[in-house]
């Protein structure tokens, strides 16, 4: 593991300079890296990775941006079944824009104080979640 900044990561996975193989990638693990962006940008850099099933992108520094993102959260037909974001400053989920393919996702020590109502609707598959960690609010 190393400390990659946003231009370097952005670098390594340039669509023009590996576009043969990212299609090709199924598991990306780039935890404990330092990585300091928002999730948005860093899905952006996934988006020729169309056979990727498994993410991870623990402890790093991707926080969510406070942005209305629906607009930008159209992704393409994706395989993605499994999303470690946990360990990272992300502080709510209200804006989380993530694909719906996704069937277990980790928010272990993410900061989060609740789980916004819609959560469930913009991820239909969803059938495992980790939440251990947080400081939930209850509201009622």
């Amino acid at each position: 593991h190393s400390n990659l900044s946003q231009d370097e990561l952005m670098l390594k996975l340039d669509e023009d300079l590996c576009q043969a193989q990212l299609g090709r990638i199924l598991e990306l693990d780039i935890s404990h890296n330092n990585v300091e962006m928002d999730l948005l940008s860093l899905f952006a850099l996934f988006f020729p990775m169309e056979n990727t099933l498994s993410i991870d992108a623990s402890c790093n520094k991707l926080t969510i941006n406070i942005l209305d993102a629906e607009f930008l959260c159209k992704f393409p037909s994706r395989q993605l079944l499994f999303l470690n974001i946990s360990n990272n400053p992300i502080n709510s989920l209200d804006t989380l824009c993530l694909p719906s393919s996704i069937k277990e996702i980790d928010l272990s020590f993410t900061n989060i104080s609740q789980i916004p109502l819609n959560f469930a609707r913009k991820l239909f598959n969803l059938e495992k979640m980790y939440v251990q960690g947080n400081h939930f609010i209850y509201t009622a």
